[in-house]
């Protein structure tokens, strides 16, 4: 029987591995690969994109054939069919095809999702490294450019996506306080860019300060009135707007927010006044700023309000002091 009577097979393995062309993708050629029944040195042709790739066949039926990188980039987004057909040495066809999802062309989505952990520089910040981390969806194995402080720091997208670089802690100490913008960039392989940003509280070069300015009427002391009523603590802050005030009232912990002027006030509940002791207590403040800096001012205070004074007079006494006052004593000579 002559063997030209036989039908070849060809089948296509999954396009370039996993039937995706990404961004990552286009940094290097791809490979088209597969099986089929033909004889060694059959020819197979491949044709994506409009262009056709051709191979021979090799020992066991596999072929494979080489796409150059500068053709990927050509391929719009979508997808797309990759059709291949074999003939082996009797003019005999065999046709195939596989399906390619394209996604390198779309637009890269950059994101900073951790920015020195708190989106703040402190003046203890600023003594180590520190670590800026994001995201990045269609641009795997691209570059991406952090801008901040007037300098600019580069990474790569890993495969998962993630991207995270370290900033030196000397290029840290050289911002200058206030609001600043971080940006990030990424171009992936098919030249799509994407940007993004981000504000960073710095702090570093200074430190806040805390006062109080009046508390349990100003007189230092505690007394009764004050401990059977709601008392307000008010102080002010420089360099510590937005920041949080903790009050230690005798072991009582309260917290509050430092308005934008830098002044704050909290309420001390009449049962947290009376559950004081009679005695001398401190009072401490401490301020943090929106950096982690911080500052305390302690003061003191004597608590009397538990022992109320007694005012009185002896009855018995007090008749007899009467009497005796309008008392004449008369007698012999």
């Amino acid at each position: 029987m002559s063997l030209g009577l036989f039908q070849p097979t060809l089948s296509v393995n999954t396009v370039f591995g996993d039937g995706v062309l990404s961004a990552a993708d286009l940094a290097s050629n791809q490979t088209l690969s597969g099986t089929s029944s033909l004889s060694a040195g059959s020819t197979v042709s491949a044709t994506l994109n409009g262009l056709t790739y051709t191979t021979k066949v090799v020992s066991g039926g596999n072929w494979s054939i080489t796409v150059p990188k500068a053709d990927l980039v050509a391929i719009t987004d979508g997808s797309k069919t990759v059709t291949v057909t074999g003939t082996d040495a009797y003019g005999n066809v065999a046709n195939s095809s596989g399906t390619l999802s394209v996604i390198s062309q779309s637009t890269p989505v950059v994101a900073i999702t951790s920015l020195f952990g708190d989106s703040a520089l402190s003046a203890v910040d600023v003594k180590t490294a520190q670590t800026i981390s994001g995201t990045a969806s269609n641009a795997e194995g691209s570059v991406v450019r952090v801008t901040l402080g007037g300098q600019t720091y580069s990474t790569t997208v890993s495969s998962n996506g993630n991207w995270s670089l370290s900033v030196p802690a000397a290029n840290l100490a050289a911002i200058t306080d206030g609001l600043q913008t971080v940006t990030a960039s990424v171009t992936n392989g098919a030249g799509s860019i994407g940007n993004t940003s981000a504000s960073l509280g710095v702090v570093s070069h200074t430190t806040p300060t805390v006062s109080v300015n009046s508390f349990f009427g100003g007189d230092g002391y505690l007394n009764i009135a004050e401990a059977n009523s709601t008392e307000t603590i008010r102080g002010t802050s420089t360099n510590a707007a937005g920041g949080t005030v903790t009050v230690n009232v005798a072991g009582n912990i309260l917290t509050t927010t430092i308005g934008a002027n830098g002044a704050w006030s909290i309420s001390v509940p009449s049962a947290t006044l009376k559950g004081i002791a009679d005695g001398s207590h401190p009072l401490t403040v401490t301020v943090a700023d929106i950096g982690g800096n911080t500052a305390t001012s302690t003061s003191s205070f004597t608590a009397l309000s538990h022992n109320q004074p007694l005012v009185g007079v002896d009855p018995v006494l007090s008749i007899v002091g009467s009497l005796l006052a309008g008392l004449v004593v008369q007698g012999d000579r």
